[in-house]
C-alpha cells in the first residue's frame, strides 16, 4: 500500500494557496503545510520538487529528482520515483537510491 503526501515548506505558502493549486491541477493527494521548514530541512529538501520515498520501516530509500529530464516530458527515460516504488514493493534494492533534484530552490523561512 502506497501513501503519497506532499510537504510544502515554502515560507509564504498558506493552506489556501495549496488548496487553490491542487484544485487548478486536479491534485488529490494531501499537502502538509510546513511554513517553518522543519520537515523539509530535516529531510534535506533543496528543490521544488525534491522527492523522497520512505519504506514502511521509515527509512528513506530514495531521494532526488522525479525523473531524468528537467526540461521536456517527452525525453523522460527513467521515472526514478516510480522505479523506487516498484523496487520497494518487490523487496529489491532501489537503484539509484539518490539523484540530483532539479527545480526552484525551497524558499525556507530563515
Amino acid at each position: 500500500n502506497t501513501v503519497w503526501i506532499a510537504v510544502n515548506s515554502t515560507k509564504d505558502n498558506l493552506p489556501k494557496d495549496s488548496l487553490d493549486w491542487a484544485k487548478k491541477w486536479g491534485v488529490t493527494y494531501a499537502t502538509l503545510q510546513d511554513p517553518d521548514g522543519k520537515i523539509g530541512k530535516a529531510y534535506g529538501a533543496e528543490k521544488t520538487p525534491h522527492m523522497f520515498v520512505i519504506d514502511p520501516k521509515g527509512n528513506v530509500i530514495y531521494k532526488g529528482a522525479i525523473d531524468d529530464d528537467s526540461t521536456d516530458e517527452k525525453k523522460i527515460k527513467t521515472n526514478y520515483v516510480d522505479s523506487a516504488l516498484v523496487a520497494s514493493q518487490k523487496g529489491s534494492k532501489v537503484n539509484p537510491a539518490e539523484t540530483k533534484a532539479y527545480g526552484c530552490t525551497v524558499k525556507y523561512k530563515n
